[in-house]
Order: C-alpha cells, then sequence, then structure tokens
C-alpha cells in the first residue's frame, strides 16, 4: 500500500520544488526590477533638479544683469544705490551684512580690502625716506626711542602728501607708546582716524586700524570723554565704507 504513495510523494515534491524554484525566480527578477526602476526615478528626479536648479540661476543672472544694467562707475550713483541698500537694511532685522558686488565678483560695498598679493610699496621722497629709515634703525636696532622719535618728527616736516603724513604720524604714535607719552601717543593717533581714515599701508592695512586699537587699549576714566567720539566717528567710517574692512575687522571689534 505504501508502494503506491512513493511515485506519488516522489511527483509532489518535484512539483512543489518545481513552483518554489519558479516563484523564487520571478521573485528575485520582480525586486531587481522594482530597484532598478526606483534607481532610474531617483536618477530621473537628480536631473530634473539640475536642469530646474541650472534654469532658475541662468534666469537670476539675467535679471541681475538687466537690475544693473543701468548702473555706470560714477560715484553719485554708487552713493544712490548704498543710501538705498541701507535704507533697506533698515527695515528688515534679519539682514545681517548688506553688500553690492559688481560683475567681477569685487566688493563695491562694504569697503572689504583683502590681502594685496604684493607688497604696495609707498613713494617716499628722498629726505622722508632717508629720515624714516633712520628712524626705524634707531628704533629697532639702537632701541633709542627718543633718538627715532626726532626722525620720525622729520618725516613729517618733509611730508608732500598724506601718504606720507600718515606714515610718519603712525611711527610717532608707535615711539611715543615705547616712551610712555600716552597722550603724544593719543594726539597722532587721533590725527590718523580724523583726516586720514582711507589709507592703508603697504600691506593693505588700514592705517585708522593701529589708531583704533590704541584708543581701545589706553582709554580711562580721565580720557573717555574725548576718546569716545573719536571711537564712534571711526566706526561710522567703516559702516560708510570710507574705511576699508579687511579680516581683522571682526577681531578688531
Amino acid at each position: 500500500m505504501s508502494r503506491r504513495f512513493i511515485p506519488f510523494t516522489r511527483l509532489s515534491i518535484v512539483f512543489i520544488l518545481a513552483i518554489v524554484l519558479s516563484g523564487g525566480i520571478l521573485t528575485y527578477f520582480s525586486i531587481n526590477n522594482i530597484s532598478n526602476l526606483k534607481e532610474l526615478t531617483e536618477k530621473r528626479i537628480i536631473e530634473e533638479q539640475q536642469l530646474l536648479s541650472q534654469r532658475f540661476s541662468i534666469a537670476l543672472h539675467d535679471h541681475i544683469e538687466k537690475v544693473t544694467a543701468g548702473f555706470s562707475d560714477d560715484t553719485d550713483q554708487v552713493e544712490v544705490l548704498i543710501g538705498s541698500l541701507m535704507n533697506t537694511t533698515a527695515d528688515h532685522d534679519f539682514t545681517i551684512q548688506a553688500f553690492i558686488l559688481n560683475n567681477n565678483g569685487e566688493f563695491v560695498f562694504p569697503n572689504f580690502a583683502g590681502i594685496p598679493e604684493n607688497s604696495l610699496k609707498p613713494i617716499l621722497s628722498n629726505r622722508f625716506k632717508t629720515a624714516f629709515e633712520q628712524g626705524e634703525e634707531a628704533e629697532f636696532a639702537e632701541k633709542d626711542s627718543e633718538k627715532a622719535k626726532k626722525y620720525y618728527l622729520s618725516c613729517l616736516d618733509f611730508s608732500s602728501r598724506d601718504s606720507d603724513s600718515v606714515i610718519a604720524l603712525n611711527a610717532l604714535g608707535r615711539i611715543s607708546v615705547k616712551l610712555g607719552h600716552i597722550e603724544d601717543a593719543t594726539a597722532c593717533y587721533s590725527s590718523i582716524i580724523l583726516n586720514y581714515f582711507s589709507l592703508s599701508d603697504r600691506n593693505g592695512f588700514p592705517f585708522a586700524y593701529y589708531a583704533f586699537s590704541h584708543l581701545l587699549n589706553h582709554t580711562n576714566a580721565e580720557n573717555l570723554e574725548s576718546v569716545t567720539p573719536l571711537v564712534e566717528f571711526s566706526l561710522e567710517k567703516m559702516e560708510g565704507a570710507s574705511t576699508p574692512l579687511n579680516f581683522y575687522t571682526e577681531e578688531l571689534l
């Protein structure tokens, strides 16, 4: 009796295995197709997003070109544009730093000065250059501050341009601090802030920053009343783009 069921049982097993195997194969291909379809869909979505992003960038660029096409490099128009920007910024508290770039990606506002690739050597008269070098020799090599101050005062007399005067005043301020003549140093640095706030040294560093730093380091109860207007004036010149900003500005402030 049991022998009759043996062929039937074997056939059943073969049949079941065939169904399971074919079902497994179909399932594998189905999952593989779904996975491929998912990858293709994701790829198509990414391509569409990139295409939309490119279209948006091109449209934005064209719009900016149209808006800025009417502007020239005239100072008056730049001032008007800056004034309009500042008024708009004042109405929106979420604005951290307003700025204007030209077509070359350079700052129009604020007046940001990066690190120059090459050191800019100032054009100095022979008398000024000789006296200044002698002053540096006395200050740094001979450690004779009084002698150095005399040479720097001579430089101030030999100055024929603002770029000469600010170099001499900065050196006089520095040597006055070394001599402990804080009032003299403050007078020199005050003159730099008030009269030479837009000028920078050969490394692109504004002279006003040296002066500003000195005022902050030597402010006390006695001179607070006279120093405060100078600090406010210096900050206004930074905000108004007259004094260049650089990578040190944040630390200074």
